[in-house]
């Protein structure tokens, strides 16, 4: 990150010069901090100007002896739709025609001619099944609602481990954490 003497405004490595002044920007030893709400980036502020946020820390200039640990716990919370009613022997009539004879084969062709895209296949058999079971099918394409837990773990235990390494906003899937050691066990 690059930064303005003159402005403190922050920037990426490409850049330059500062759109403000027009000074020429040097590389930044400082902590960088960002504001949640306007994302604007800040040099050694721990409150956003703006409005008095406290500031996330962005990205930290660490000394060779220097790293960051921190705490992570994973739940698991399962959410379902309610059940909904099939009937297995209406698709012997569909295009493709179903041919199985238990649920581990109804599985397969559903997931082989239907989930991949519902749309054609109702189209395509607009004649051959009932309202009801057209019905079902579009409410496949449905998330579960978030209100509808089934299992949430946070009410039992959660999984813990410890994590060394540094703030780094490129790991945006890791929270901007660039993990170098960890206690988790996969």
């Amino acid at each position: 990150m690059n930064v303005c003497k003159q402005c403190n405004k922050v920037y990426e490595e490409k850049s330059q010069f500062c759109e403000q002044c027009g000074d020429t920007l040097v590389q930044n030893t400082a902590d960088v901090f960002q504001c949640d709400k306007c994302y604007k980036l800040f040099i050694d502020s721990e409150f956003c100007p703006n409005d008095g946020r406290q500031l996330k820390i962005y990205k930290r200039n660490l000394e060779s002896n220097q790293i960051e640990i921190r705490n992570v716990e994973q739940y698991t919370v399962q959410i379902a739709t309610d059940p909904m009613l099939l009937d297995m022997d209406e698709f012997n009539n569909c295009e493709p025609s179903y041919t199985g004879a238990d649920s581990n084969d109804f599985m397969t062709y559903l997931n082989e001619n239907i989930f991949h895209d519902i749309e054609s296949f109702l189209d395509l058999n607009e004649s051959n099944l009932k309202e009801s079971t057209k019905d079902v099918l579009w409410h496949l394409q449905d998330h579960p609602n978030e209100d509808d837990v089934i299992y949430d773990s946070r009410n039992k235990y959660g999984n813990m481990w410890r994590e060394l390494g540094k703030t780094n906003p490129d790991f945006r899937k890791n929270g901007g954490f660039e993990t170098l050691e960890t206690t988790q066990n996969n």
